[in-house]
């Protein structure tokens, strides 16, 4: 009597096929960023306007902490909060590019109370705008000198004034802010709040 011969499947093939659509779904999440600029507000009102926005900016910094974002600048008289320049990568477009990230929530007035003058009241009674952007900067480091022969032989330009005072020249350009992030922290924001 002839049996079939189990075979069993090869799992050398999934494994490639697994790779590419992991590498496929990577590629595609890194060309979604947006462009189009601002970031999610949220107005805060409510019966204590002041109670209001010290629930929201405690709210906020929490936020940004439990994220694990580094809190730069924290000043709760001009309502902004500012986190340091992380460089961990998200996604493709920053492993293939030096880039770092960093958020900035502002509460500011309502539009239309913003243009009452200098001596306008801080907290209108109309509420203010919690406004939350998440900034890309990419990093440039000039003198980065990359042969044609071989990219192993790249070598970069040193400047031996700023060496010996122990600077090397970099600088940052925004070159996009990443609008879903914004919305889902002014969200989570906005839960720790109680408001909607």
């Amino acid at each position: 009597m002839f049996s079939p011969r189990r075979t069993t499947p090869r799992p050398l093939p999934r494994l490639c096929a697994l790779a590419a659509l992991t590498a496929l779904a990577a590629l595609a999440g890194g060309c979604a960023s947006s462009d189009e600029g601002g970031g999610a507000a949220m107005t805060l009102s409510g019966a204590d306007e002041q109670a209001g926005y010290e629930a929201a900016f405690q709210a906020a910094r929490d936020e940004l902490r439990d994220r694990g974002y580094l809190l730069e600048r924290v000043d709760s008289q001009a309502g902004v909060i500012t986190t340091q320049r992380t460089g961990l990568p998200s996604g493709v477009e920053d492993v293939l590019n030096r880039q770092r990230h960093f958020v900035r929530v502002t509460f500011s007035p309502p539009a239309d109370e913003q243009g009452a003058g200098e001596g306008a009241d801080a907290s209108p009674a109309g509420g203010r705008v919690m406004t939350v952007r998440v900034i890309t900067e990419r990093v440039h480091r000039p003198g980065w000198r990359v042969p044609t022969s071989s990219v192993r032989l790249a070598s970069a330009a040193t400047d031996p004034a700023l060496d010996d005072r122990g600077l090397r020249p970099v600088y940052a350009v925004p070159v996009s802010e990443d609008a879903g992030a914004a919305q889902d922290i002014a969200a989570a924001i906005s839960r720790r709040t109680g408001s909607r």
